[in-house]
């Protein structure tokens, strides 16, 4: 009878251990977050329109100005989750450095009066905004570039989400050092970053500036709207270009001298052997979730949700924000 009963508990035992670790094992997989990731922040605004004409829920990171697109097609939209709001609950640092104008170092060296002038121009390029006859101008300027922020309703709430600033190098130095070693675990030479080196002026003086939509053409808007005072004698060039064209533009197919960009890009190219520095960053990160018939208030209620990601910076941000937060997360099929 002893070894009947012994036998009898033992099964138990087993069986309950299984279905406990069974349970624990679906519960797992029911909690991890499904990243979808897609090419663009357009296509994101479409499935979450198709949410709120389905009554479903739905989650998809957008960046400024796009957060602000979507507002004007979604009406249920909301931001839920606010990566800046994140990172800083992280790290302690007051936003990241997203996207930093970035010098070609002959050009530099060989034109350091023009950017001087130009970074004195980005300096107070936030506060130029806080006006709206600027927002207007600037905006038609945009319409001579063909960008797609022409003609959208940029509001002072839409500029204060781009958490647009301007710090020099030497200023911002210590924040892009930890946001590379969080994100890419990269140790930036200081060579990387650029030091103010004379008041040269060469002789040819066209000066060709590539930059992407979106938020970095608005940390862009003065120099943009006053091209033609930035430098007497030098010609301003501005080139849009698609943001998945932007980390090649100090390539010989563009040529360009100066370039606003994501700063994780910027320091690829330098890793690449092509002589860029870093003279200021002027975007400290504009991403956000937004929600359709959302239940989510806090990061921990993103378990078990999928989300519409686009890729680059956007997922690497993303993925380090759950993984800090010990939520797993899993990837889906990208489109």
């Amino acid at each position: 009878m002893k070894k009947i009963a012994i036998a009898f508990i033992t099964t138990c035992l087993l069986t309950f251990s299984l279905f406990a670790f069974g349970a624990c094992g679906d519960k797992k997989n029911t909690q991890a977050v499904m990243l979808n990731s897609y090419d663009s922040g357009a296509q994101i605004i479409q499935l979450l329109k198709q949410a709120e004409t389905n009554k479903t829920e739905a989650y998809g990171v957008l960046g400024e100005p796009q957060v602000t697109q979507s507002k004007a097609n979604i009406p249920s939209g909301e931001i839920v989750i606010d990566f800046q709001k994140e990172w800083k609950q992280i790290t302690g640092f007051d936003g990241y450095p997203q996207a930093s104008l970035i010098v070609k170092k002959s050009f530099a060296e060989q034109n350091g009066a023009y950017v001087s002038a130009f970074l004195n121009v980005m300096a107070d390029n936030a506060e130029w905004l806080q006006e709206q006859n600027n927002v207007t101008a600037f905006q038609a300027k945009l319409k001579e570039q063909g960008s797609t922020l022409a003609n959208l309703n940029i509001t002072q709430e839409t500029i204060t989400r781009c958490n647009l600033k301007h710090l020099s190098a030497a200023e911002v130095k210590s924040s892009v050092n930890d946001y590379m070693q969080r994100l890419e675990e990269k140790e930036i030479p200081d060579d990387f970053f650029y030091t103010q080196a004379g008041n040269s002026v060469s002789e040819d003086k066209t000066v060709d500036i590539y930059y992407p939509d979106g938020t970095p053409a608005l940390a862009l808007a003065k120099a943009m709207t006053q091209v033609d005072s930035i430098y007497d004698g030098y010609t301003t060039v501005f080139h849009r270009v698609e943001a998945n064209q932007i980390g090649k533009v100090f390539t010989p197919a563009f040529g360009a001298d100066i370039a606003i960009m994501p700063t994780t890009a910027a320091v690829t190219n330098y890793e690449n052997g092509i002589g860029v520095q870093l003279a200021s960053t002027n975007v400290f990160g504009n991403l956000y979730i937004v929600g359709i018939n959302s239940t989510v208030e806090k990061i921990q209620d993103l378990k078990g949700k999928t989300i519409y990601t686009t890729v680059a910076t956007t997922i690497q941000m993303l993925e380090y924000i759950l993984d800090q937060n010990q939520i797993e997360y899993k990837m889906g099929n990208a489109a």
